[in-house]
């Protein structure tokens, strides 16, 4: 038995469709977003981000042997995420609002990498539900600033277009996608260039 977010399973339905595994011959339900079913051992697999959940899932006492990992990126689905998006309407009547979201997100992302303490600080004393502890929250900084520093695309907040396209392609190539969609019409370089200069 499988389990998917919400929105979030494109890449799962890509690894499906790579590995020929037919959706019809598995167990497929929504986990939520909660580890328990896994930790619980009622899932097989379970859809997990390796900043979050999966310390979710060592801090309940499963080891790193206990887990085999299976990442997107190594079948050549490692997308970009996290992304900023708009409409066309308000991309074209109201540019300079979008400038100020994309350059107020880049100094924001820039801050929290050179002050990450302070970063986890801040959301531990701002979070109102008492959910967000210091340690998870460290543990979590940690592993973003190092995908959002590692990433293949180098400078924060830039996506190579032949990224996108790869995406586009393979999303369309295992039937994710009914019909490719051209890269430019999902992504402008035009407010982080700016940003840039």
């Amino acid at each position: 038995m499988a389990s998917g977010w919400g929105g979030w399973e494109v890449q799962f339905n890509a690894l499906l469709a790579l590995q020929q595994i037919k959706p019809e011959s598995i167990d497929v339900i929504s986990q939520g977003f909660s580890m328990g079913p896994f930790i619980e051992d009622r899932l097989d697999v379970a859809s997990a981000m390796i900043y979050n959940e999966y310390y979710m899932v060592l801090g309940s006492g499963l080891a790193k042997d206990d887990l085999v990992i299976i990442d997107y990126a190594d079948y050549g689905l490692g997308f970009p995420g996290d992304v900023l998006f708009t409409s066309e309407k308000v991309k074209n009547e109201n540019p300079d609002l979008c400038l100020r979201m994309v350059r107020a997100s880049l100094k924001g992302w820039q801050y929290a990498l050179e002050n990450q303490e302070e970063a986890v600080n801040i959301v531990v004393k701002h979070d109102r539900t008492g959910v967000a502890k210091f340690d998870h929250q460290r543990k979590m900084m940690s592993q973003i600033a190092r995908l959002v520093k590692g990433g293949s695309d180098a400078t924060i907040g830039h996506v190579k277009e032949e990224t996108l396209s790869k995406m586009v392609h393979l999303l369309a190539q295992h039937k994710v996608l009914d019909v490719p969609v051209a890269v430019e019409k999902i992504y402008t370089p035009e407010f982080i260039n700016q940003v840039a200069r």
